[in-house]
């Protein structure tokens, strides 16, 4: 049998040794980390993170639940209508869109007030649903699809790009067709998403609900 190899091994050893003791005294090789996203790869922080509530604008399709503190007659549960209004017991159709929560339930409050159907009514106004949008990405993408969004967030091109895992390898960033339905008419928009990520100068394009995306392909 032949002998092992001591000097290899103490060789071996040593190596070990000394790799333990450099991360000890903190020398040990850097290792390398992933390079920062630019700022326009970046998506929208609150599709990611909870609804801040206090600030949270109502928008169409957004549903609410009302009440009105000792009158549970009045306790409503209502989606915003396209034109952002919802219908209130003794009010009617009222308009609260673009207004928070607070503020909503305050302009109900005045409007009961004002037509004297209560003198002093403490009105709650929370918010029980926002509405979600999509638009679908497909071509040279990732991760091809339909891609969600709240009425809450406002989503560019390039971020939607981002969403949908970035570009393929042979994706052609300079031709990207976005096809829109706007009252029925199509239209198409023609873009280049390349210029859009290296020029901070470059004029964004958002992303509106029901947009059908395409990623062009290079030919070689």
């Amino acid at each position: 049998m032949k002998a092992p190899n001591l000097s290899g091994l103490a060789v071996a050893l040593a190596c070990i040794l000394a790799a333990h003791a450099a991360l000890a005294q903190g020398n040990a090789p850097a290792i390398p980390t992933a390079p920062a996203v630019p700022a326009s790869l970046a998506v929208p922080a609150s599709l990611a993170n909870p609804l801040d509530l206090d600030n949270f604008k109502l928008s169409p399709g957004d549903s609410i639940s009302l009440q009105v503190y000792q009158e549970d007659d009045m306790t409503t549960q209502a989606r915003l209508t396209r034109e952002g209004t919802v219908t209130v017991p003794l009010i009617g159709q009222i308009n609260i869109t673009g207004l928070t929560c607070r503020e909503a339930a305050d302009k109900i409050r005045d409007e009961l007030i004002a037509k004297q159907f209560l003198v002093s009514p403490r009105v709650t106004v929370v918010l029980s649903g926002a509405s979600v949008r999509s638009f679908v990405i497909l071509g040279q993408i990732t991760r091809p699809g339909t891609y969600s969004f709240s009425s809450q967030d406002s989503v560019t091109l390039v971020q939607a790009i981002a969403m949908a895992g970035g570009f393929t390898r042979i994706a052609n960033e300079k031709d990207i067709i976005v096809v829109r339905d706007e009252g029925g008419v199509k239209q198409n928009f023609k873009l280049n998403a390349k210029r859009m990520i290296q020029d901070s100068r470059a004029t964004p394009f958002e992303v509106k609900p029901g947009d059908i995306i395409t990623v062009g392909e290079t030919f070689f």
